[in-house]
């Protein structure tokens, strides 16, 4: 069998036996391929897909560029001679084969993910699996991905993104905290800063990064950085750090500062915890969708002001994934 290896953190890409796949007719089959991908768990019914893909087409025109679509893709995937075949077609419904060969980055994340989850609070729990998630997320999900003509897709596209976001926040949240209490300092700073590459606003992180490098003994770069979180808040929302920000500044400033601080883990959570992960599709919610995107749209206030929404923004340990959960 050729193994058949699909990336979707990051921009798309599809490799079989090895060998990168480039010879999608369209966009169209491309987003075919993510969309059965991604939600393998069920059949998509033809008529669903049709409108999801060709919104604005007529019923026959949307039936029709559908077949024409999933010849190309099954031409591509040689889905004739796989066995078993990666898809599974009726006349009704189409649905990615779970038992084919092949792999899904996105999958292993949410694997790993839900491993994770069952370990947290326990005591001295191994990072492996942070980091394993940490190197499988080579960036947002579909990045540079969209149809212009298919609103319902791109809709569905920003859910999985804004939901893949939020666990990844966690995860390098999650991180910073364990090497913090292991001393590794230098090791936490990175996924600090790797967190304020994707949200800047993020003060935790600030207050953390600034906290770690005091640690480090980089006492100027610590309050260095507090200026510079200062000036980031100051300049989108006018407002200064919070109480715990400003009195860590403080202890920094005066020398005050000790080695046994409260975990970054205690700091008020914010941005994307509030966020419902999507069990299902999207496609029809116009209420959530119009507060998600409202959410993605707007930066996050800082930790002293509750109830603001978040912003959400984005390399891999050997195969990306395995399709048994």
């Amino acid at each position: 069998m050729t193994h058949l290896l699909i990336r979707v953190l990051g921009e798309l890409s599809v490799s079989k036996g090895g060998e990168l796949v480039s010879s999608f007719e369209s966009d169209k089959v491309r987003a075919l391929l993510a969309y059965l991908v991604v939600e393998v768990g069920r059949p998509h019914r033809r008529e669903a897909l049709a409108a999801l893909l060709w919104p604005d087409s007529s019923e026959r025109t949307a039936h029709h560029n559908l077949s024409q679509v999933l010849f190309n893709l099954r031409k591509v995937l040689g889905d004739h001679a796989a066995k078993p075949p990666y898809l599974q077609i009726t006349r009704e419904a189409i649905q990615f084969n779970r038992e084919s060969d092949y792999s899904l980055d996105l999958e292993q994340f949410k694997a790993y993910y839900s491993a994770w989850e069952k370990k947290r609070g326990q005591e001295n729990t191994d990072s492996s699996l942070l980091e394993a998630m940490a190197g499988l997320y080579g960036g947002k999900f579909l990045q540079e991905f969209y149809l212009k003509d298919s609103t319902e897709f791109e809709d569905w596209i920003l859910v999985q993104r804004a939901s893949v976001h939020q666990r990844f926040m966690s995860v390098l949240t999650a991180l910073a905290d364990v090497l913090e209490k292991r001393g590794d300092f230098q090791s936490a700073q990175r996924y600090c800063r790797r967190q304020l590459e994707l949200d800047p606003w993020r003060e935790e992180a600030h207050c953390q990064l600034i906290r770690l490098l005091a640690l480090d003994g980089q006492r100027s770069a610590a309050l260095a950085h507090y200026e510079t979180c200062r000036n980031i808040l100051a300049e989108e929302f006018g407002v200064e750090p919070s109480p715990k920000t400003r009195d860590l500044y403080e202890q920094i400033r005066t020398g005050k500062v000790k080695l046994q601080i409260e975990p970054a883990a205690q700091l008020p959570a914010r941005s994307v915890q509030n966020l419902p992960l999507p069990l299902t599709p999207f496609l029809g919610r116009k209420k959530e969708l119009a507060e998600l995107d409202r959410m993605l749209a707007t930066p996050p206030m800082p930790l002293h002001q509750p109830g603001w929404p978040g912003r959400y923004g984005q390399d891999a340990p050997g195969a990306a994934g395995s399709r048994k959960e």
